[in-house]
């Protein structure tokens, strides 16, 4: 076959119809037959920087015209191309992750913080112990007392700084009360960097699939580099990169990473989000305007704006918080669910954006997310924590990894049976806390 430059072009949703992982082409192909494209070609700028990634000649758009063999997949003989889907699933149960959150959150409180790492753990466990792919499950093997030694390390310099800053607040050294604040600054530009490339590091250390280990192998140079890089541009565009920038931090972090010797690749543009993200702030706004209006409107047509019945709004306090209240109300059910419609998007669009090789095979994630409905199913998550005063957070935790799941797959020629393992163990956990106090979002 002659290679399909075109074969990284974002795939069109398909839907599994099956609960198990299946060989949707099992026959062999004539060395004749030309793999069909995808029906928008890449452009120059889209393809990928890496030559390699691109020499390969799997026909993705075909991956259900292709009949199965009839015989058993023990017994066939499987041809050089095969094309597999490799489904997801969660098995938790949102009764026994309540109970471990619960007890951690008691826990953490009762032991003024100290309990924090393990009970942090236990819940990083109990989720990646529960996912699966292809009928096996991750498995997560950090230790609290890791952890602890990362936290401690943590609070150590958090305390130090706030003695900095509390020193230069009250100090009548006007040189002192300048640098105190900057202290902060500069110190979120230096521990950036090092908590992302240690969690990093750490969380994919001791994380495995089938016995095989993840691996970072990312520079914590080439990161501060790259940190240097965004936040120039950052200052000079006045923020407007901010969505570049974090496309950079994803693609960077995704090519220094591997399960096993299969790789990993980003093809996300911040144009697509920055357009996207324009899109929603301005129907935010729109809406926003929008529902005061009608409220206002609504008052006005019962005299509670001019005084005619009773008194003004505004000469009664109770009428004016009732104004407000339904003002906050009204946007919480119309505007807020635009922002979560971005949300969905974004994190549907970086799915789609995401490439995995093993050897010159490649394939992609593919998912059935409907943006709409997943929207409305992430504002009643938002209204159960609302609601419950965060208890029910961790039964929204169990609801969203049960209905992604369900939605994502994994497709390419690629035999996951042929991922073999390399790369060392980490223990490290510096970077990990330091990541979950500044609460750095690090994918």
């Amino acid at each position: 076959m002659e290679n399909n430059p075109d074969l990284f072009e974002e795939p069109a949703d398909k839907k599994p119809n099956s609960d198990q992982p299946e060989n949707l082409n099992n026959e062999e192909v004539p060395d004749s037959e030309q793999p069909i494209a995808t029906e928008n070609s890449a452009s120059e700028e889209d393809s990928l920087e890496e030559t390699d990634w691109e020499e390969t000649d799997f026909p993705v758009e075909e991956l259900e015209e292709v009949p199965a063999i009839e015989e058993p997949i023990e017994t066939a003989t499987i041809p050089e191309k095969v094309a597999f889907r490799y489904l997801i699933s969660f098995e938790g149960v949102d009764n026994d992750f309540f109970f471990i959150a619960f007890r951690g959150y008691f826990l953490t409180v009762l032991t003024l913080g100290l309990y924090y790492p393990w009970a942090k753990v236990q819940r990083m466990r109990y989720i990646l112990n529960n996912l699966w792919l292809d009928g096996s499950p991750f498995v997560f093997e950090a230790k609290g007392e890791e952890v602890f030694k990362g936290f401690i390390k943590v609070y150590a310099i958090l305390l130090l700084l706030a003695g900095v800053y509390v020193y230069a607040l009250f100090s009548k050294n006007g040189i002192i009360q300048f640098f105190g604040p900057l202290s902060f600054s500069i110190f979120s530009f230096i521990i950036a960097p090092l908590a992302i490339h240690g969690s990093m590091k750490y969380r994919s250390g001791k994380t495995s699939w089938k016995g095989i280990y993840f691996n970072y192998s990312g520079k914590l140079e080439d990161l501060y580099g790259l940190f240097l890089k965004n936040i120039i541009l950052l200052i000079v565009t006045f923020g407007i990169y901010g969505l570049w920038a974090r496309v950079n931090i994803m693609e960077y972090l995704a090519r220094n990473l591997r399960l096993g010797n299969m790789e990993f690749k980003y093809k996300g543009r911040g144009g697509d989000l920055f357009g996207r993200s324009i899109l929603t702030v301005l129907a935010g706004i729109g809406l926003f305007y929008l529902v005061m209006a009608i409220v206002f409107i609504a008052f006005a047509a019962f005299g509670l704006l001019d005084g005619t019945s009773n008194g003004s709004i505004f000469e009664k306090p109770a009428r004016f918080f009732f104004l407000i209240f339904g003002i906050i109300v009204a946007n919480v059910i119309v505007v807020f669910p635009a922002f979560l419609n971005l949300q969905v998007w974004t994190f549907k669009y970086n799915l789609t954006k995401t490439l995995f090789r093993l050897g010159n095979e490649v394939g992609h994630v593919e998912t059935q997310i409907n943006v709409r409905k997943l929207m409305w199913f992430e504002w009643r998550n938002a209204l159960i924590v609302l609601f419950t005063l965060g208890v029910g957070l961790p039964f929204v935790i169990v609801r969203r990894m049960k209905k992604y799941s369900q939605l994502i797959s994994f497709v390419g020629a690629i035999d996951l049976e042929s991922v073999v393992q390399t790369g060392q163990e980490y223990h490290n956990a510096f970077g990990e806390d330091l990541g979950d106090q500044f609460d750095i979002d690090i994918i």
